[in-house]
């Protein structure tokens, strides 16, 4: 990759179908994987919970060490884009085995359930790690990044819909027709698992001889295979400690909002869950319009300040609605678009950002290193969400919310408006000035790119301008 790469719109819409199997894969398992286990297989709650949380901290382990695998993975079809395949059938396997009624005993239902969820987490992480690092391969130039960036978040919306609003309709669809409950997710299941195939598979075509010469990484004598070592050097990268402060304070201000917002708006707004799906369902439109805007003003101004400003007016509006108050179903799709400007900037902009760090990595060590980077991604984000879980449900107590109250006292509904709009306020802020003290702008990055070129070259190269990068 010596020379910038510009890339076609067929490459670029392309890779976003990706995008589209993972949103829609990851919060269909998500969302009714718990329903499922408990209402269709008949799981207590207990051990429904802890099948979910073994599989997660298994998938958290397979996140970690798939990165560095496909960095050092050397073969004709490319060193991500075979795990994409691969990825994305293990995952169908698991998805239709999953989500299917099986007349065992209690403990075999569970061992079984187990089994499943396992597959499906170790499916979606094999295509995930390696999808996210080869759009950091695709392209070295600072803005196509962003371009190639902004399909993929419009398809991750489409992926929404599939994942989030069509479980309940389609399952009522095919009960209706005569298939018992248990018949109708397993039917919805071959449905996901398939469209998601098929778009890993459109991603796979539309991106072969895309990814780096064989030649141009390291001989496998020289390969980093200690991906401590490796992990130990992306976290002394000068960029990633901003990178590091942008993603805790979003995942905890995310979960704040995205997990709270159902008490917000029962308790505090007045509204019902039929309101709130309704409102849901609108935002997922509202994000796809935030898409566009977003990729325009980034490639405007940069990613960085991109980003800072989405989430500074992002806050000052939620700043404005925490102040008014919403107690109407257009104020909550309001409230929802100011919020949707700082979570759409973080999903468009956040890879892109990281994409830039393999250079700055290859300059300081020689080695390209996407795969370890979007590892160290995925963990810390994962790490960051249970924080922000853990958070959420503190201050809900500490505000005195009792579930078995169908009504909540005046002083426990104002701590919840608290939470789920003073926290992400808060960290949507914090979030902004770590993205303004971010170093790596178009400037200097494209100095970088220079000063990386000349030691491709074996040429000296000069850091009299990047002290803040290397």
């Amino acid at each position: 990759m010596n020379e910038t790469k510009k890339l076609s719109n067929k490459t670029i819409f392309g890779y976003g179908f990706g995008a589209m199997a993972d949103a829609a894969a990851y919060n269909f398992y998500i969302m009714y994987a718990l329903y499922f286990l408990t209402t269709i297989a008949g799981l207590s709650a207990g051990k429904a919970g802890l099948v979910i949380s073994v599989a997660t901290v298994i998938a958290a382990i397979v996140g970690v060490v798939l990165g560095p695998i496909s960095d050092n993975t050397r073969s004709r079809f490319g060193r991500r884009r075979p795990y994409l395949l691969a990825g994305g059938t293990v995952l169908l396997v698991g998805l239709v085995l999953f989500f299917r009624p099986m007349e065992f005993s209690d403990s075999g239902k569970f061992a079984y359930y187990m089994a499943m969820f396992i597959i499906i987490n170790i499916g979606y992480g094999v295509f995930l790690i390696p999808y996210n690092a080869l759009g950091a391969e695709l392209t070295n130039d600072y803005d196509e990044r962003t371009k190639l960036r902004t399909p993929a978040t419009f398809m991750n919306c489409v992926g929404n819909i599939i994942g989030i609003s069509l479980p309940l309709t389609a399952v009522a669809a095919f009960t209706k027709s005569g298939a018992s409950e248990g018949n109708a997710w397993n039917y919805f299941a071959m449905i996901v698992g398939a469209a998601c195939l098929i778009a890993i598979l459109i991603t796979w075509k539309t991106t072969k001889g895309k990814e780096l010469p064989q030649e141009s990484l390291e001989a496998p004598e020289d390969r980093e295979l200690n991906p401590l070592k490796t992990f130990w050097r992306i976290l002394k990268l000068k960029p990633f400690k901003w990178v590091i402060g942008i993603l805790i304070l979003f995942a905890i201000g995310y979960i704040a909002f995205q997990s709270g917002l159902v008490y917000y708006v029962l308790f505090y707004a007045g509204l019902t869950e039929a309101q709130m799906s309704t409102a849901m369902f609108i935002y997922i439109f509202i994000g796809m319009g935030w898409t566009v805007v977003i990729s325009l003003l980034a490639t405007k101004i940069n990613k960085k300040k991109g980003m800072a400003l989405c989430f500074l007016v992002s806050a000052a509006g939620m700043a404005i609605m925490y102040f008014v108050g919403v107690h109407s179903f257009g104020m909550l799709v309001l409230l929802l678009a100011i919020f949707g400007m700082g979570n759409g900037a973080y999903w468009l902009l956040i890879y892109p950002i990281i994409y830039d760090l393999a250079e700055v990595y290859e300059y300081q060590y020689g080695k390209r290193k996407e795969g370890a980077l979007m590892s160290m991604y995925g963990c810390i984000f994962t790490l960051s969400t249970a924080l922000g879980t853990q958070v959420l449900t503190i201050m809900l107590t500490l505000v005195g919310y009792d579930p078995q109250l169908p009504v909540q006292s005046a002083e426990t509904i104002n701590g919840i408006s608290n939470i789920v709009l003073g926290i992400p306020i808060i960290t949507f802020v914090l979030g902004a000035l770590c993205s303004l003290a971010y170093p790596l702008s178009k400037k200097t990055f494209e100095k970088l790119m220079q000063q990386l070129e000349a030691k491709r070259a074996g040429e000296p190269s000069d850091e009299s301008e990047l002290e803040r990068i290397v």
